[in-house]
């Protein structure tokens, strides 16, 4: 069938679901709001078939990811359809530059799986053709002599086709060229995980040639991990591709500390480092999703204890209205004095580090 043809068969009706599913009263709520403008039901076929199995879970950490619940259609105050201010760092249409020493691509505008916390939905899907600015993208990367690496993001850059994607790397490599830089890629893609199949021969065969490129994955709990994934990890493995890993933290889905170190465990013995842990961003209709920043601090603080330092992501935020990325995390420092700085340890036991 190949994977075109298995997203194709991505559940996107509500009909689909009732035939096979039974739905919580917050789900059927959601239908009869038909709250589809910010995102709307697109569920791949490995996830579906994980909810299938375990269809009266309404707990489900893959169900809550996929199927919408009327808590998305409350909004505060706090929260926007661009919640990092993307658009005002985006001198070209398709591009973002936040950080001087990088840029990131909207290479698509479409996913194998609609996340329900996605804080891109109302930008990324349906945007601006990124395809009719390759040209001058190119341009502005040759000219920013700090931009060292391009994002290619989106949504999912894998969604495009062969042929696509490679008008993309191609402008890269161009630029690369005429640069002088040794511009490195990083592919940022939830594809290993809902549509593993898209990970296919001619597809690493491709990415062969425009190296440097990293994968930087999505996965928020170890039930997403498949026989499946666990193939299409190995291929990439094999043709040599680093991969590293982003989780959000999400109320529900991986908000302990078991949950999380067995996700980052299982992540490091399938050859993956665990890169970042997020904080949700205030994207409209997410509240049900987001852990409180004190609660993250405690989580993570206990899974410091729990995990080597190999499988230890990092936990940051992206700060509102374009703030950019911070890492959050406790400060063991406590005290100085004219001899001595002071640390208290995990175990809560003080020592000086002494100044020279």
């Amino acid at each position: 069938m190949g994977w075109k043809g298995e997203l194709k068969k991505s559940v996107k009706t509500l009909y689909v679901l009732e035939k096979t599913i039974p739905l919580s009263s917050s789900e059927k709520e959601w239908f009869k709001k038909n709250y589809t403008s910010r995102l709307p039901l697109f569920i791949c076929q490995s996830f579906f078939k994980k909810i299938e199995r375990d269809k009266t879970n309404f707990s489900n950490p893959i169900r809550l990811q996929s199927i919408p619940r009327i808590e998305e259609t409350f909004v505060s105050e706090d929260e926007a359809a661009d919640p990092l201010n993307e658009k005002s760092f985006s001198p070209i249409p398709g591009l973002v530059h936040r950080y001087e020493n990088r840029v990131l691509l909207y290479a698509s505008h479409s996913c194998a799986h609609n996340c329900r916390h996605c804080f891109r939905g109302a930008i990324a899907h349906g945007g601006k053709n990124i395809f009719d600015h390759l040209d001058e993208i190119e341009d502005y990367i040759v000219a920013k002599e700090k931009i060292c690496e391009v994002l290619l993001s989106g949504a999912d850059p894998l969604i495009n086709g062969d042929k696509k994607l490679e008008l993309i790397l191609k402008m890269i490599k161009r630029a690369r060229a005429k640069s002088g830089r040794p511009i490195v890629v990083r592919i940022c893609t939830r594809t290993l995980f809902t549509l593993p199949s898209r990970i296919t021969n001619n597809l690493l065969r491709l990415l062969k040639k425009y190296r440097p490129i990293w994968f930087v994955v999505q996965i928020n709990h170890a039930q997403e991990i498949s026989p499946d994934s666990i193939k299409a990890i190995k291929k990439i493995q094999k043709a040599s591709f680093p991969i590293v890993s982003q989780t959000v933290l999400l109320k529900g889905i991986n908000d302990s500390v078991e949950a999380l170190k067995n996700l980052m465990n299982q992540l490091l013995v399938l050859g993956i480092k665990p890169y970042y842990l997020f904080q949700g961003d205030l994207a409209k209709g997410t509240k049900h999703f987001r852990v409180s920043l004190r609660d993250g601090l405690a989580i993570t603080a206990k899974l410091r204890k729990t995990v080597s330092g190999l499988a230890l992501p990092n936990y940051c935020v992206d700060l509102p209205h374009g703030g950019g990325k911070i890492p959050l995390q406790e400060s063991y420092f406590c005290n100085e004095d004219e001899k001595a700085y002071y640390f208290v340890n995990p175990e809560n036991k003080i020592y000086g580090y002494p100044k020279e």
